[in-house]
This record gives C-alpha cells, sequence and structure tokens, in this order.
C-alpha cells in the first residue's frame, strides 16, 4: 500500500489494556486494525502510546524535643556549664558528710577551675551559713599527700597560703568563703557541699 492508509476507523468499541514496561511508563495497548496504522504505515504490530508516570513524593517534617537538663535529687541546684550541688547544713564528720553525699548519688565538692570557684562556690557557702563546709580533699591515710575524692592531687592554688601545715590529725579540708583550704581534724562537726555530675 502506499501513500496513506485510506481506512474508514470502526466505530465498534475499542478494548484497552494496560501493560507495564521496563522503562518505568505505562503502555496502552488498542487491539483493532485501525490502530495497527503507526506513521501512515500499516504494521502487524501492536500499536503502543506511551503514557509518562506522574509520582509525587510528601516530606514530613519532624520535630526534636530536647528534656530541659536537671538534677535528679531533690534540694540540688544545677548551675548551667557545670554539675548540681547541695548543701547540708546538719553538721557532720568529714567521712559521715561525704557517705551523705554517697547517698545522693555523687560525693563531696571539689573546686577545680577558677570559674566554678568564683561562680558557683560563693551561693552554696551562702547557704551554709557562713561556716567553713567540707570540701572533697583529704589525706589518705598513711600516705604524704593530699587527694581530692575524685583520685586527683590537690594543687597548691586550691589552699590558703601556709596550708596544709600537716598538723597530726588534720588530714581533711574545708574551704574559707573564697574558696580556699584549710586542713582540719577529720573528727570535727561541720556543714558540707555535695556534688552530682551530670
Amino acid at each position: 500500500m502506499t501513500g496513506e492508509a485510506s481506512r474508514t476507523k470502526p466505530s465498534t468499541h475499542h478494548e484497552y489494556t494496560i501493560q507495564a514496561v521496563v522503562c518505568g511508563s505505562i503502555c496502552l495497548k488498542r487491539e483493532t486494525a485501525w490502530d495497527s496504522i503507526m506513521l501512515g504505515r500499516e504494521s502487524n504490530s501492536t500499536t503502543q502510546i506511551m503514557e509518562p508516570v506522574t509520582t509525587s513524593t510528601t516530606t514530613r517534617a519532624t520535630t526534636t524535643t530536647t528534656k530541659p537538663i536537671s538534677c535528679r535529687h531533690s534540694g540540688y541546684r544545677l548551675f548551667e556549664g557545670f554539675n548540681c550541688y547541695k548543701t547540708y547544713s546538719e553538721e557532720k564528720s568529714w567521712s559521715d558528710a561525704r557517705e551523705q553525699c554517697k547517698r545522693d548519688g555523687g560525693d563531696l565538692m571539689v573546686l577545680e577551675s577558677e570559674r566554678e570557684r568564683s561562680e558557683v562556690f560563693p551561693t552554696m557557702y551562702k547557704s551554709v551559713g557562713y561556716w567553713d563546709p567540707w570540701m572533697g580533699v583529704y589525706k589518705p591515710e598513711g600516705e604524704d599527700r593530699w587527694v581530692s575524692v575524685k583520685g586527683e592531687p590537690a594543687l597548691s592554688s586550691w589552699w590558703w597560703p601556709g596550708a596544709p601545715d600537716n598538723r597530726a590529725g588534720d588530714k581533711c579540708a574545708a574551704a574559707n568563703k573564697i574558696g580556699l583550704l584549710w586542713n582540719y581534724n577529720c573528727a570535727e562537726r561541720r556543714s558540707f557541699i555535695c556534688e552530682i555530675p551530670l
């Protein structure tokens, strides 16, 4: 046959089927003689009309909620950038004071930086009535050195000038109003400050 196809398109109802192909589109197959004409030429194959598939993506926004940091034990105060602290006005020996702090989940306070000494300690000191409280520094039995309850050597910068004076029995440290240490007899009864790490 030459030229354009001169056939009358049948008026009968056309049946359509959907066929998926590898290219990801959908092919519409028309199975009539009329539709076997493609681009002006007869073909024994079935005409496939490619229709693109439109896909959509839904993005859900997620919100992350950060739980505020707080002290888990009653009476403890959080100082931002530091830890949780609590003063006990009830006077105890150094060892009994330390046991109380441990029951709370912490230990006696150790001033490890000038910032902690200037930003945290003054507030805690006021709440114990300006009476030098026990701190987490002591001289282990049978040793000639001072350490913190964290096992670190006590720095000379932690002490008041002239301390520790190494008097017999004075193996526990308390802090004065500016946060410097002096050695006292561990059996003395004093207020104390506990510290719980975050």
